[in-house]
């Protein structure tokens, strides 16, 4: 039965004011002014018990507190909207949560999205299960769903991007529709558009990547300048902070890879390890400031503080070792095993050296292979020569094609000597010496036979013939 408000006036006889109050009500509204005159339900129940504020639609799960906040909802329920415009265009959407000015405005029927902040998810519309907490955070949202984020507009620009989470402010700014990012920290993956499960955790982390996809980068400035490189994984302070495009790089260490550009399937595992690298690929560096100098040089394996350090160029060497091959700058296809192991290595070539400071003082020599502690150490030009032993060939610097086996063998800085035994020592090229005692055994020498050529020596006083190939 309709409830009437009225004045009577016995001055008028009766007759009521135009200003009478008239209206209908519902029990448990609170009652409010739907015109001049006039009273009518308002948006607030309370039974005495409680009170809540259905928002439009009547549906008594949701909650409305803000001008305009849920004002177009139809159907849908479990929503709370606080703010002005909050959920202000929502029809049939459900278990929404808009709390701020114009937080979640745009949204129709998008469903499960939580919004806390000025225009947070501004313009979501079916988009589901997302979280946005922060001034304009996912505010170009349409229709992506299952992002989280959190800080100043971070996820600003995502339209249709699903699965992502920022944490940090700005972070993933840019992204519109790549997926399952993450990026934690100021300006991380900032610029990232449609590059998908990449993870940056650092300030300014992998800030200019675009579209590279399936990169790690943890650190301050980690592939801050990647772009669309793919599969790197950065791990330190400024790691492969100058890549662009190149791909499937680890770095692990400050500065580590710092320098790299496009240089693809390097390794870096230390502080400023390949920190010059531009374009070289395939490099494996290991240890303090190994493959420090390398810019293009490609296919080197490093390993140990300051292995390799002052290679640019230099191809397909190997060094393991404190400062092995330490000097080397453009030789290729060296191997150094050991502490100093080649150390003064600049441009030779094809040389093996294993063992404490083996082949320590080559420069330019080339082919030779040093096994031993201090073996060959002064070699500086000396070629194809081979020393196994305790500081075997020790004093060869320019004497090249000897072969020495034992400990402390020594060629004399001569040409082709075979010297075999502790302390033998050659005394002129082309010798062959056996014994400790550096007995000088024979000359090379050729027999008239067509079959064959022989080496005849005198071993222990006796003479003998050595048949050769």
């Amino acid at each position: 039965m309709a409830a009437r408000i009225h004045f009577e006036s016995n001055e008028t006889g009766g007759v009521l004011p135009s200003d009478n109050i008239t209206g209908n009500g519902t029990t448990n509204k609170v009652a409010k002014f739907t015109g001049t005159n006039t009273i009518g339900d308002g948006l607030i129940d309370d039974n005495g018990t409680s009170v809540n504020n259905t928002g439009a639609g009547n549906i008594a799960s949701n909650t409305a507190f803000g001008l305009d906040a849920l004002i177009s909802n139809t159907t849908g329920a479990f929503n709370t909207a606080s703010g002005a415009n909050a959920l202000q265009n929502n029809t049939t959407g459900g278990s929404n949560t808009a709390n701020g000015y114009e937080a979640l405005r745009s949204n129709t029927t998008g469903a499960n999205n939580t919004a806390n902040g000025y225009q947070a998810l501004f313009s979501n519309t079916i988009g589901f299960n997302n979280t946005a907490s922060g001034y304009q955070a996912l505010y170009s949202n349409t229709t992506g769903s299952t992002n989280t984020a959190n800080g100043y507009q971070s996820l600003r620009s995502n339209t249709t991007g699903s699965s992502n989470t920022a944490n940090g402010d700005s972070a993933l700014y840019s992204n519109t529709t790549g997926a399952n990012n993450t990026a934690s920290g100021l300006h991380a993956l900032l610029y990232n558009t449609t590059g998908s499960t990449n993870t940056a955790n650092g300030s300014q982390a992998l800030r200019s990547n675009t579209t590279g996809s399936s990169n790690t980068a943890s650190g301050y400035y980690a592939l801050r300048t990647n772009t669309s490189g793919a599969n790197n994984t950065a791990n330190g302070y400024q790691s492969l902070r100058s890549n662009t495009t190149g791909s499937s790089n680890t770095a692990n260490g400050d500065s580590a890879l710092y320098s790299n550009t496009t240089g693809a399937n390097n390794t870096a595992n230390g502080y400023q390890a390949l920190f010059s690298n531009t374009t070289g690929g395939n490099n494996t560096a290991n240890g303090y400031r190994a493959l420090f100098s390398n810019t293009t040089g490609g296919n080197n394996t490093a390993s140990g503080l300051d292995a390799l350090r002052n290679n640019t160029t230099g191809t397909n060497n190997t060094a393991n070792g404190y400062r092995a091959l330490y000097s080397n700058i453009t030789g290729s296809n060296n191997t150094a095993n050991g502490y100093e192991a080649l150390r003064s290595n600049t441009i030779g070539f094809n040389n093996t050296a294993s063992g404490y400071q083996a082949l320590y003082s080559n420069t330019t020599g080339a082919y030779n292979t040093a096994n031993g502690h201090q073996s060959l150490f002064y070699n500086t030009t000396g070629d194809t020569n081979t020393a196994s032993g305790f500081q075997a060939l020790l004093s060869n610097t320019t004497g090249s094609a000897n072969t020495a086996l034992g400990y402390i063998t020594d060629s004399g800085n001569f040409n082709g000597s075979v010297i075999l035994g502790a302390n033998a020592t050659a005394t002129a090229s082309n010798q062959f010496v056996v014994g400790s005692v550096g007995t000088i055994a024979g000359a090379v020498g050729t027999v008239a036979t067509a079959q064959s050529r022989v080496w005849n020596v005198v071993i222990n006083g006796v003479a003998e013939q050595i048949l050769l190939a």
